[in-house]
């Protein structure tokens, strides 16, 4: 090689370190013409880095430099390539790997009709090329096996055009019996596994180190994505899959050493491609799910499950993705023939699986991220069970409901189990990411009780009633079982129909709110004893959730009201438990509003006290209860709205002119004093919001519909009152008296907030563009 002022030994000697020199060097020599015979003369070095250096260049220049090549010389490199494929078939194995590379991109260069029957010629040529100089098959088999993986992964970076990606397309097709032979021979390489018919003797070798079956594992899983045939290699190939994850598998429970975590890894990825492959499985839908859940019955999934429950083994993932994917495709086939005398006991022990999945051992997030997983799959198990119910006819359905029937029950106490809380050493010890993913799952695990629901109706409403109930009066005594029954309780509420009469009428009759539900409210701590603090706070966050899902329910019980709604309101005392008290408040109050009419005053008050308590109750959670507090307002009779808004309008317009006050006097930063005054004024925006009229009232009234006439005009007559008219115009002092304010710099973030806050203020004020009717706010023009 001749470049001027290049000493080929002294870059040689830098590569072999390599020197940061000669690193930097490189790229621009691999431009060079000469570069060719550099990665030649760089190949054939004893050194390591040399070796990989020459094969990255030469992988350059046929990348970027195929156009300088002559056919004769791209002939020529054909066969040099196949020769140190073979040649450092013995490694190292980034050269080996760095070399198969270049012989990828070469083909993909080649016009096809001058490589005919790519990539089976190439592996044909390797083996030819050890036979004809004596070299060990072995060395041809290294060679083989890490070409058939990085060929696909060559082939998805490089653009081909449309006549020459059609021909590769179908060499690739008629290579994949001879591919696929040989990378599942090397996996059944595994003792224990039934030997493959006419094995390569180079597969058979390779098939001793599990790093090599590793590779054609990951080998599988690349040439999955060319499509195989189903009838000729998928399923074939699937049952080899599946047999090798359950010999690894037994390997895995003796502890043998003869298991790998990467094999199974890589054996668990080409297996749950398969099984999760939508096409096939709507055109083999029953070849194929029979012969999974033929493996799947068996219990080693379980065992192997269990196995990894107790050594904390990591690997539990890989051993149910198949399962799990297997679910989530073929939810249609396994409720379409659980009642089949064929399949249905091996759906039966599958079903077990995936409940066994559910209930994996541990605390989600915290010791397990396993049991997540199957959630999915109920919820698809569901919606198809109701689709099977709708498109089959008579008894048809029977079989197969009572057979979910039986699973979903034994989901439902997998659920309650896996949603209680860890001991409070454990909680209290674990960071918030922790946390946050077991809370992750417990929103998951609310779904799939939901689902859960869909199928057992009241069978599972009267379990859970029935378990709450037997607990008696709730404490801290095993807290966390009765805090999960309450969490399933609440998370089924919104579809537990308002005209339930069996069993919800046992769990809030007056005798339970007042004896085991609502006396834990008012519990207190020793505040010193966090792992109490933390369980009675849990346990008092469910039963006030559990009132806000039952919102719709009290609309038929308003007698209970006067006692649930100020049980709900004492959680506003305990920051914890603000958020969740809004909540359900809010919810109460959206539903039974009209109901709420004989508690509008105090309902009233408590909005006052919160106004008062300040930062106690967040800014946003004022927000929703002044909201909520003046829907209820609304929903009785205009002539009384005045008398019920007049002792929170008088608070509110206080604490105005107070806060605008602060900020005219203001020394330094404005900034807390307008935080203070934008969430102020928002409570107004709030309020303003709650007592709008229905959506469709004035449409109704444009329609001739006398009714929403009269209300209307009911409405607009008594909001003419004294003390609403005395408000509006003492908002709209408050707001001319912000708009006097100094002028500060107007990249302050807090004015800008202001700013918009401001108007929207104003227009609830004086004339809201989306203002549906007459308001209490409104304020007409002439009566400023």
């Amino acid at each position: 090689m001749a470049i001027e002022g290049f000493d080929l030994d002294s870059f040689a000697q830098a590569l072999s370190v390599p020197t940061q020199e000669a690193l930097a060097a490189l790229p621009q020599i691999q431009k060079q013409p000469e570069a060719w015979q550099l990665a030649f003369d760089l190949l054939a070095s004893n050194n390591g880095n040399c070796r990989f250096f020459g094969a990255h260049t030469l992988h350059a220049k046929i990348s970027r430099d195929w156009n300088t090549l002559d056919e004769e010389r791209r002939r020529a490199l054909q066969h040099e390539l196949i020769r140190l494929a073979v040649e450092n078939g013995s490694g190292p194995l980034n050269v080996l790997n760095k070399v198969n590379q270049a012989l990828a991109s070469y083909a993909l260069l080649m016009p096809t009709d001058e490589w005919d029957g790519f990539p089976a010629a190439a592996i044909n040529a390797m083996q030819e090329h050890a036979r004809s100089t004596g070299a060990d098959s072995a060395q041809a088999g290294f060679a083989i096996v890490d070409f058939l993986e990085v060929f696909p992964e060559e082939l998805n970076r490089t653009a081909l055009a449309a006549a020459q990606q059609g021909r590769l397309v179908q060499d690739v097709r008629a290579a994949l019996p001879l591919v696929l032979q040989i990378l599942t021979s090397v996996v059944r390489g595994l003792p224990g596994s039934v030997p493959a018919d006419n094995a390569p003797e180079f597969a058979q070798r390779l098939g001793q180190s599990a790093q090599w079956r590793t590779r054609a594992w990951k080998g599988i899983l690349q040439w999955l994505q060319f499509g195989i045939p189903g009838d000729s290699l998928f399923v074939p190939l699937l049952e080899v899959c599946l047999q090798q994850l359950r010999v690894l598998a037994a390997h895995r429970l003796r502890n043998d050493g003869l298991d790998d975590d990467d094999e199974i890894q890589a054996a668990s990825a080409a297996a749950d491609d398969m099984v999760s492959n939508m096409k096939v499985a709507a055109k083999y839908a029953r070849s194929v799910g029979a012969l999974v859940l033929e493996q799947l019955s068996q219990g080693w999934v379980v065992q192997i499950l269990d196995h990894s429950a107790r050594d904390d083994s990591q690997d539990a993932m890989a051993w149910s993705a198949v399962a799990i994917s297997f679910g989530e495709t073929y939810t249609d086939f396994i409720v379409s023939h659980m009642a089949d005398p064929g399949l249905s006991e091996p759906i039966g022990a599958y079903l077990q699986l995936m409940v066994a999945l559910t209930r994996y051992p541990g605390h989600h997030g915290f010791d397990e991220d396993v049991s997540d997983q199957p959630l999915n799959f109920w919820y698809l198990l569901q919606e198809a069970l109701l689709e099977y119910s709708y498109d089959s006819e008579g008894d048809a359905t029977i079989p197969t409901m009572e057979a979910a029937r039986r699973t979903y029950a034994e989901v439902l106490r997998a659920l309650v189990a896996k949603s209680a809380f860890p001991t409070a050493d454990t909680w209290l010890s674990a960071n918030r990411d922790t946390r946050e993913r077991f809370a992750s799952y417990r929103r998951e695990s609310g779904d799939a009780l939901l689902n859960a629901y869909y199928v057992l109706r009241g069978d599972m409403l009267g379990a859970l009633v029935d378990e709450v109930l037997s607990l008696g009066a709730l404490s801290l005594d095993d807290w966390q079982r009765a805090e999960a029954l309450l969490f399933a309780l609440r998370s089924i509420g919104e579809a537990v129909p308002v005209t339930e009469t069996e069993h919800l009428p046992r769990l809030f009759s007056a005798k339970a709110l007042s004896d085991q539900l609502l006396p834990v409210l008012q519990a207190r701590t020793d505040g010193s004893d966090r792992a109490a603090q933390w369980g009675l706070t849990s346990l008092q966050a469910a039963v006030i959730s559990l009132t806000g899902a039952y919102g719709e329910w009290w609309r038929e019980r308003a007698e209970l009201l006067a006692v649930v709604v100020p049980s709900v309101a004492t959680g506003l005392h305990e920051p914890a438990l603000v958020p969740t008290a809004v909540a359900a408040l809010r919810r109460i109050c959206e539903n039974c509003r009209e109901q709420l009419g004989s508690a509008a005053s105090s309902l009233v008050q408590l909005a006052c006290d919160v106004l008062r308590a300040g930062a106690a109750v967040p800014a946003r959670e004022q927000q929703r209860i002044f909201e909520s507090v003046a829907e209820v307002v609304l929903a009785q009779p205009p002539d009384t709205h005045a008398t019920m808004l007049e002792p929170l309008t008088s608070v509110l317009l206080s604490a105005l002119h107070t806060d605008v006050t602060q900020l005219e006097t203001v020394h330094g930063s404005p900034e807390p004093q307008i935080a203070v005054l934008t969430d102020r004024l928002r409570l107004a925006e709030a309020l303003a919001r709650g007592l709008q009229f229905a959506d469709d009232i004035e449409e109704h009234a444009l329609a001739g519909d006398a009714d929403a006439v009269a209300a209307l005009v009911f409405a607009a007559q008594c909001y003419q009152s004294a003390s609403l008219q005395a408000f509006r115009n003492g908002l709209l002092g408050v707001q001319s008296r912000i708009l006097a304010l100094p002028e500060w710099p107007r990249d302050t973030a807090g004015m800008v907030q202001l700013d918009d806050v401001l108007l929207e203020s104003m227009l609830a004020v004086v004339n809201s563009a989306v203002r549906r009717g007459p308001h209490a706010f409104a304020l007409a023009f002439s009566d400023a």
